[in-house]
C-alpha cells in the first residue's frame, strides 16, 4: 500500500548501499566532491552491485533545461558543430600571412597596427601563468579583455569572471608589409592559425579579428570551433540580446485585483528565438544549422544523422558522437517519446514524461552489471505505452543489469519475475516484508493486499454516473494549441470529467493551456474561434504533482492549515496561560520556543569530508525541536514534538474532540495519507503525496460553484487498494457543485466519469484529435480509440 515502506526499501536501503559500495572503491580526495548516503540500518546485505536511481522527482529542473540538455544529445551535437561545422562567413577570413598582410595594407592605410595571437578565450580563472609566460617571452604588452596593460606585475583577474588575453606581437605600420607578414606568421604559430589585429594607440583599441591564417596552399584547411559556442548556457554561446532565454519580456500583465499577474515574452528578435550567438546559428553541419537540429523530433534527428555523407576524415570524427545521439534517439521512441522536439522545455513536461527522459539516457549510458532502482515509470503513460517501456526495460535486463520497480500498475506487476510486497497496511502498520517470490506465488500469499488485487478480489466500486439533463455545457470550438488543430471541445459543468489519451495526444495542452485559459483569460491569449458555457466560472484551481514546499521547514500540517490550529490550541492550554505563551511559542520557524541549538532542526549536520555528512541529534533539545519550557506544555500527554511526529491516523484519535483540526486531518486519512506524519518535510514526499495534500486543502476551503478544479493524475503513488478512497473525496467535491476536470489513465478512475474526452490516435503530429467525448459507457466502442479498445480489454471478465 501507499506509505508502507517501499520506496524506503528500494531507495534507502538498497539504492544507498550500492552506491556506497561503489563510492568506497572511490580515492578518499574525490569522495569529498561527491554527495553520499550513509550507510543502511542493516543487519547483513549481501549481492547488491552498483545502483543507479532514477527517482519520481517533482523538479523539473532550469528554466532553460530542454530535452537535448536532459539526454546529453546537445552534448554530442555541440561536439559535432565544433569538429565539423562550417562557417562560411568564417571562411572568408581565412588567408596567408602574405594575403593578410596585404588586406591590412589595403584596408587600413597608414595606421599603426599590432598583431596579437589569443592565448585565452573565454575562461575563468586567475591566468597567472600565462602572465608569467608573457614577461618570460619578452612581450611588453598583453591585451586582456579589451584593454592593453604589461603582463608584470601580474594583473588581478576576478577568479569568477570569463577573461579573454592575447600576446601582443609587436607594432608596425599598415604599409609596412614584410614586417606584418613577419608578426602575423610569429603570432599565427603561438595562436594555434589564429590572430588579432588591433587599430590605433590607445589603451582600449579597436580588435579585428579572429583571423585564420594558413599557409597559401592549405586553405581547405577544416575550421575548429570551441563547443561552448554552441551552448546558449555559456557567455561565448549565449545571444547577447536574450542572454540564451529566446525569449524578451513584452509586458508585465496586471490582471484584476485578487488574481496573479503573469509575465508575457516575446521571440528574441536577434536569434529568432533560437538561443544562440550569431556563430552557433551561421554555422552548418551535414547542411543544416543546430537550431535546425533541435527542432526535430527523435524519429526526424536519426533520419538527418543515418543520412550524412561525409569525407574519410569527417566520417572517422563523427562515427562516436553520430552513434552516440541516434541511440539516445532511439531510447526516446523506446520509451514513448516520439513525439518531443528536441527544444521541449523540461518545465513543460508531466512528471512521467520526466522520468522517461532520465530513463532514456541511462538506456544511452550501455552499462552493466548495474541495478536500476525506478519509482514509477509507468507515470503519465497510456497502457498501450507501457509495453513499449515494458521492452526497454528488458533490453536493460538483456545487458546484464538488474531492475528493481516501485510500481503500482497491474500490467507492470503481471510481468515481474519476483514480486516483493511490503505491507500489510501503511505507516505503523506497515514495513513487514509479506512476499518476495515469483508471481504466481505471491499471488497465492492470505495476507498480500496487492495479490488480493491482482486476484481481482477487491474491485472498486463504480458509482452510478451523473445525470447529464439540463446542465449547462462548456463549448470551445476551432481550438489550435501545439498539435491541436481544430479541435471542438464539449464538457458538462458541476461533472466529473475524465480526459485520456496516448502520451503526447494533446491532453496536458488542451486542459492547461486552452480550457484553464478560457476561464481565466488574464493569464494569456485564447486559442480557439469561439467559446461558450463559460459565464460564471472565474477561477481555475490546478491541483498536480509539483512540491508543495521548498525547504524540509514546510510540512504538510502547515500546508492544510491545520497546523495554526493545533499551535492555538497549544496555547489555550492552562499551562500556556499561565506562562503567557501565544501560538507563536509553539512553532519550530521562529525564536521564543525553539531551540537555538539547532533552530528549531532537532539535528545538527556535522561535515565529515570524504565521508557522508552525518547528522547528530541535537545535544541541548535531545532532537526535540523546542526548548524545556515549551515542551512542558501537554495536550493529554502529548508535547508539541509528539504531535509532529504523530502520523495522521493517531493524530485523529488525539484531536477528536476539535473538530476543525479532526475534519482536515479525516481528509488526509481519507485520501490514503494517514500514515503521514504531521511534521514529514514536504521535501520528502512523492509527487502523489503532494498532489493528495493539495486536493484536501482545497476540500477544507469553501467550495464554489464558480471554480474549475483540474486534477493532473491523481492516481499517482496510489495502491489499487488506495484509488476507492481518492475517488471518494473526487465525488464529494463534484457532488458540491464544483466542476472537475481529470487527466488520467487508470481504468478505475476513467470508470467513474460523468464524461469521458478521449484524444488519439497517437502523440505529437499524430495525435491533437478528439477521438470520442460523451459518457463513459460510450467509450469501448469508439472504433479508432485506443483507450475504448485498452478498456474493453481491462473490463472484460477474467
Amino acid at each position: 500500500m501507499s506509505g508502507s515502506g517501499k520506496s524506503t526499501l528500494a531507495f534507502d536501503i538498497v539504492f544507498a548501499e550500492g552506491q556506497r559500495r561503489f563510492l568506497d572503491c572511490v580515492s578518499p580526495y574525490a569522495r569529498q566532491y561527491i554527495t553520499q548516503l550513509g550507510r543502511p540500518d542493516a543487519a547483513r546485505i549481501a549481492g547488491i552491485p552498483p545502483t543507479v536511481a532514477i527517482e519520481q522527482r517533482t523538479t523539473r529542473g532550469g528554466a532553460r533545461s530542454v530535452v537535448a540538455n536532459a539526454t546529453e544529445i546537445s552534448a554530442f551535437l555541440r561536439l559535432l558543430f565544433a569538429r565539423l561545422g562550417v562557417d562560411q562567413l568564417a571562411a572568408s577570413r581565412r588567408r596567408s600571412p602574405e594575403e593578410l598582410a596585404l588586406y591590412l595594407e589595403e584596408a587600413y592605410p597608414e595606421r599603426e597596427l599590432a598583431i596579437c595571437a589569443p592565448a585565452i578565450s573565454a575562461r575563468k580563472g586567475f591566468h597567472k601563468p600565462v602572465f608569467r609566460r608573457a614577461a618570460m617571452m619578452g612581450h611588453t604588452e598583453i591585451l586582456v579583455d579589451g584593454v592593453i596593460m604589461p603582463p608584470a606585475p601580474t594583473p588581478r583577474l576576478r577568479r569568477s569572471r570569463l577573461h579573454s588575453i592575447d600576446m601582443i606581437f609587436g607594432r608596425t605600420m599598415s604599409d609596412d608589409r614584410e614586417r606584418a607578414e613577419d608578426m602575423i606568421e610569429r603570432a599565427s604559430a603561438m595562436g594555434g592559425g589564429r590572430v588579432r589585429v588591433l587599430l590605433g594607440q590607445g589603451s582600449v583599441p579597436e580588435v579585428l579579428g579572429p583571423f585564420e591564417v594558413v599557409p597559401l596552399e592549405s586553405h581547405v584547411r577544416r575550421q575548429q570551433f570551441d563547443p561552448r559556442a554552441f551552448s546558449p548556457h555559456t557567455t561565448l554561446g549565449a545571444c547577447p540580446t536574450c542572454g540564451g532565454a529566446g525569449v524578451l519580456e513584452e509586458a508585465l500583465l496586471a490582471s484584476d485585483k485578487g488574481k496573479d499577474t503573469e509575465r508575457r515574452y516575446v521571440p528574441c528578435p536577434a536569434c529568432d528565438g533560437e538561443r544562440l550567438g550569431p556563430l552557433g546559428r551561421r554555422v552548418r553541419f551535414g547542411g543544416r544549422r543546430l537550431p535546425e537540429y533541435l527542432k526535430m523530433t527523435p524519429p526526424e534527428l536519426i533520419e538527418a544523422l543515418s543520412g550524412l555523407e561525409l569525407d574519410a576524415r569527417g566520417a572517422l570524427v563523427a562515427e562516436g558522437p553520430v552513434t552516440a545521439i541516434i541511440e539516445r534517439a532511439r531510447f526516446l521512441v523506446d520509451v514513448g517519446l516520439d513525439y518531443l522536439s528536441l527544444d521541449r522545455s523540461v518545465r513543460s513536461l508531466s512528471g512521467g514524461e520526466a522520468q522517461r527522459i532520465r530513463l532514456a539516457a541511462q538506456l544511452g549510458a550501455h552499462l552493466s552489471g548495474v541495478l536500476y532502482v525506478l519509482d514509477e515509470p509507468t507515470i503519465g503513460l497510456h497502457p498501450t505505452d507501457t509495453e513499449v517501456l515494458l521492452k526497454a526495460l528488458d533490453r536493460l535486463q538483456g545487458r546484464g543489469n538488474g531492475v528493481l520497480m516501485v510500481e503500482h500498475d497491474e500490467a507492470t506487476l503481471r510481468t515481474a519475475d519476483v514480486l516483493v510486497d511490503i505491507g500489510p497496511g501503511a505507516g505503523s502498520e506497515g514495513g513487514e516484508l509479506l512476499v518476495a517470490a515469483p508471481l504466481d506465488e505471491a499471488l497465492r500469499h492470505p495476507r498480500s493486499l496487492t495479490g488480493a488485487c491482482l486476484r481481482r478480489e477487491r474491485p472498486p466500486v463504480a458509482e452510478a454516473p451523473r445525470p447529464l439533463d439540463d446542465v449547462t455545457f462548456i463549448r470551445l470550438t476551432g481550438v489550435t494549441h501545439r498539435n491541436l488543430s481544430g479541435v471542438d471541445l464539449t464538457l458538462p459543468r458541476g461533472r466529473l470529467s475524465v480526459v485520456t489519451g496516448v502520451s503526447g495526444s494533446g491532453k496536458s495542452s488542451l486542459v492547461h493551456d486552452v480550457l484553464a485559459k478560457a476561464i481565466e483569460p488574464h493569464r494569456g491569449a485564447g486559442s480557439w474561434e469561439h467559446a461558450e458555457g463559460l459565464d460564471g466560472l472565474t477561477r481555475v484551481i490546478r491541483v498536480d504533482d509539483k512540491p508543495i514546499g521548498k525547504n524540509p521547514r514546510s510540512i504538510p500540517a502547515t500546508y492544510i492549515g491545520v497546523w495554526d490550529a493545533i499551535r492555538k490550541l497549544f496555547a489555550r492550554l492552562p499551562n500556556a496561560r499561565l506562562r503567557g505563551f501565544s501560538p507563536s511559542r509553539f512553532s519550530f520557524n521562529v525564536k521564543g520556543g525553539r531551540c537555538e541549538a539547532c533552530a528549531g532542526q532537532g539535528q545538527v549536520k556535522l561535515e565529515m569530508s570524504f565521508l557522508p555528512d552525518a547528522y547528530s541529534p541535537c545535544d541541548t533539545c535531545g532532537g526535540k525541536r523546542f526548548n524545556t519550557q515549551t515542551l512542558q506544555v501537554t495536550y493529554d500527554g502529548h508535547s508539541i514534538h509528539d504531535v509532529l511526529e504523530m502520523p495522521v491516523r493517531d493524530a485523529l484519535a488525539l484531536f477528536e474532540r476539535v473538530p476543525k483540526i479532526q475534519r482536515a486531518l479525516k481528509l488526509l486519512e481519507d485520501v490514503g495519507l494517514g500514515y503521514l506524519k504531521l511534521g514529514q518535510p514536504s521535501t520528502t514526499l512523492s509527487g502523489g503525496e503532494a498532489q493528495r495534500i493539495k486536493l484536501v486543502s482545497h476540500l477544507i476551503g469553501r467550495k464554489r460553484p464558480d471554480t474549475l478544479i483540474v486534477l493532473d493524475e491523481p492516481s499517482i503513488g496510489l495502491h489499487m487498494a488506495d484509488v476507492p478512497k481518492l475517488l471518494a473525496v473526487v465525488h464529494r467535491l463534484v457532488d458540491a457543485g464544483t466542476t472537475v476536470v481529470v487527466i488520467e489513465h487508470n481504468v478505475d478512475v476513467v470508470r467513474e466519469a460523468d464524461w469521458v474526452i478521449d484524444l488519439g490516435p497517437g502523440g505529437g503530429p499524430e495525435g491533437g484529435r478528439v477521438m470520442y467525448q460523451g459518457p463513459f459507457e460510450g467509450l469501448a466502442d469508439a472504433p479508432d480509440s485506443r483507450t475504448g479498445q485498452w478498456l474493453s480489454r481491462a473490463m472484460a471478465p477474467a
